[in-house]
This record gives C-alpha cells, structure tokens and sequence, in this order.
C-alpha cells in the first residue's frame, strides 16, 4: 500500500486527469511531472505503475505511459453500473433514515439549482456551477450510505476523464430543458429518501441516472450528424453526469 506521500501524488496525478488537464492521448514524461510537481521521479514512476492498474493510463511501446480515451460504449456501461450503486446507496438511507446533515447538504444542492434556474439566461460559469451542485449532490447520497465497498466501488466506476468545458456545445435552451428535467428529480429524491422504505428512492435514482446516460449519448450521436465549433465530435472521448 501507497504512504500518504505517494499516495498524494498518485491522487493529484488522477485529479489531473480527470479534470482534463491532461487528455486523452497526452503521454505522461516523468521528468516533465517530476519539475511540475516538485517532486523527484521515482514517486512520479510508481504513480504511474498506479495509474496504469486503474485503466486510466496505458503503456505504449516507444511512447510510454498516455492518458487513456474513453469510449461512449464503456462510459455508458458505467453509467449502468453507477445506476445501480447510486440506487442502493437511496435505498440504504430511505430504510435507516436520512440524517439531519445529508438532509443539509441536499437541501443546499436544491437551493444552488434553483438559482441556476430562476436566471433568464444559463451562461458557461452557470454550467460548470451545475456540474459541481450535481456533483455534489450525489456523492452526499453514495456517503451517506456509509457502505466501505459501495463507496469504494463508486469511486472506480466513476474515474472517467472529461472536459467539463465540452458541455458547453449545448444551447441555453438546450440547457434549461435537461437541466429542469434533472433537477425535478433531485427534489423527487429528497421527498422520497425522507419516507419508510427503500424501494422507491432506489427506482427512482436508477431511472435519473439512466435518463442522464441516454440524454448523453443522443447529443453525442447528435454531434457525430451535425458537428460545429464547439460541440463535441467523433474524436473526443467524455463523460458527461
């Protein structure tokens, strides 16, 4: 197992990544990371062993370690597999009951997406601030679980490299609708996770999740018919949640 030191570089290396500061197809030089972070070259290297066991990274003869793409198939089959942690993870709560402080910071979610929505116009600042409310807003369900494994799985399924900037493609209208659309289920989830019984918080939250991936991939297959400046094409390997 990683010291905390080691495993601080191996975490912000992965954060790297999966906030597209180094996209898909970028190679990784250690000495090129070694004098970015600091850091001599042999934590950079065993960081990269690490990186490559969680398919984030591979190996290429006479180039060595790249930044994985990800294929719309493989982050659609995560998406399935997420749909299914996520609903365990209300179902969970729903049966124990939810606590005074996941009842905080899913109410302080709801508040910053109705802001976004009450505005005339949702510009680029509004979009990334979505990303993060929505972000957010689901881990609080997944911890609150308070499930080792489920947790831990959860951060597997989930460490898809993307380039928050690439939803921008999206018009305002385009924006408003899903947006309004996904956040009616956020407040369904609350109401739901605060009553007996699990099971309809847990089909609820697969059914959200689901919709997201299929919202996903038809304006990815949109972008394949239609491409222009700005949205996202053929080449681009994203994730979108």
């Amino acid at each position: 197992m990683a010291n905390s030191r080691q495993q601080q570089v191996i975490d912000t290396i992965r954060q790297m990544i999966l906030h597209g500061i180094f996209p898909g197809g970028h190679r990784l030089i250690e000495t090129d990371l070694s004098q970015r972070l600091d850091i001599s070259r042999t934590p950079i290297r065993e960081a990269l062993i690490a990186l490559a066991e969680e398919r984030l990274i591979e190996y290429r003869k006479n180039k060595g370690y790249v930044v994985r793409g990800f294929e719309l198939n493989e982050i659609l089959e995560r998406f399935t597999v997420r749909s299914a942690l996520e609903g365990l993870a209300c179902r969970i709560i729903a049966e124990r009951g939810m606590s005074a402080s996941l009842k905080r910071r899913l109410t302080a979610c709801l508040a910053e997406g109705d802001a976004i929505l009450a505005k005339p116009d949702i510009n680029e600042g509004d979009t990334i601030f979505w990303a993060r409310m929505n972000e957010n807003f689901h881990r609080a369900i997944i911890e609150a679980s308070e499930n080792e494994t489920l947790i831990q799985t959860y951060e597997k399924v989930t460490q898809i490299p993307h380039a928050p900037t690439r939803i921008q493609w999206l018009s305002d209208q385009d924006k408003r609708q899903p947006f309004e659309t996904f956040h009616k289920d956020h407040h369904a989830l609350v109401q739901k996770l605060q009553k007996t019984g699990g099971a309809g918080a847990d089909a609820l939250m697969q059914a959200h999740i689901l919709a997201s991936a299929d919202y996903m991939s038809e304006r990815f297959r949109a972008s394949l018919v239609e491409p222009i400046k700005g949205k996202v094409t053929a080449s681009d390997k994203i994730f979108v949640g």
